[in-house]
């Protein structure tokens, strides 16, 4: 659905079956370059997708093949250490979306399924709600395109993206995020990598207005909606 809020523009999905969201990775890390979200909805089959972890961009050359701070998939880190704290947003294997600053350990414990780690250029964590409360120390100024993932009480996933650096709208701030948020009631909400690299794909298309100015950058983990025919427990 498009999302009009003060100045803020974008999408907002809605996903009601929690377990169809998962974690897309874009190949080798460190090896591969990364994958436009398009490319890496089509590798799952994937009806949905929004970008979702940070990844090493020196003076905006990176191409998206290296993530920064930790990915969980499948039950497993695939990048990142075990004992290193990180700022974390996942799903675990009931689909509970799971925010918060602990260890790669800490996180498996927790059966984390699927996961990213974020952090802004600036320092602020990921975490914006947990367990209804605003984590109001993450909320730091800044307008800017972003990403973000929330879960309602009944589970239902929310992925949004804001758009920005345009003449439509300049962006959002992470304040915005969380009233957008709240106003859908999400009870638990993370902030995912944004800039440039916020997009959301549906069916085959990018449906917001993406800020690349050199179109969809490579990155290396989207969340990615899965289609019903392909569930599986």
């Amino acid at each position: 659905m498009d999302i009009a809020y003060g100045t803020c523009r974008g999408k907002l999905l809605i996903v009601r079956e929690p377990k169809s969201v998962i974690l897309g990775t874009s190949g080798r890390f460190g090896v591969d370059p990364g994958l436009q979200l398009t490319e890496m909805v089509a590798k799952y089959n994937g009806l949905a997708g929004t970008n979702a972890g940070g990844f090493i961009d020196n003076n905006g050359l990176g191409n998206g093949g290296t993530p920064t701070g930790m990915v969980i998939s499948e039950g497993e880190i695939l990048y990142g250490e075990a004992s290193t704290r990180y700022n974390v947003i996942g799903l675990d294997k009931d689909g509970v979306l799971l925010v918060g600053t602990m260890t790669g350990s800490e996180a498996l414990e927790r059966g984390m399924k699927y996961g990213v780690s974020f952090v802004t250029h600036d320092g602020i964590a990921s975490s914006l709600i947990i367990n209804g409360e605003v984590q109001t120390q993450n909320c730091g100024p800044g307008v800017n395109p972003r990403t973000a993932i929330g879960q309602r009480e009944d589970g239902a996933i929310l992925l949004l993206v804001l758009d920005g650096r345009s003449s439509k709208t300049l962006g959002a701030t992470l304040e915005n995020v969380v009233d957008i948020m709240l106003q859908y009631g999400a009870v638990n909400a993370g902030n995912l990598d944004g800039g440039s690299s916020s997009v959301m794909v549906y069916g085959d298309e990018i449906i917001n207005n993406c800020a690349s100015v050199t179109g969809p950058r490579g990155i290396p983990t989207g969340f990615i909606v899965l289609r019903e025919e392909d569930l599986h427990d």
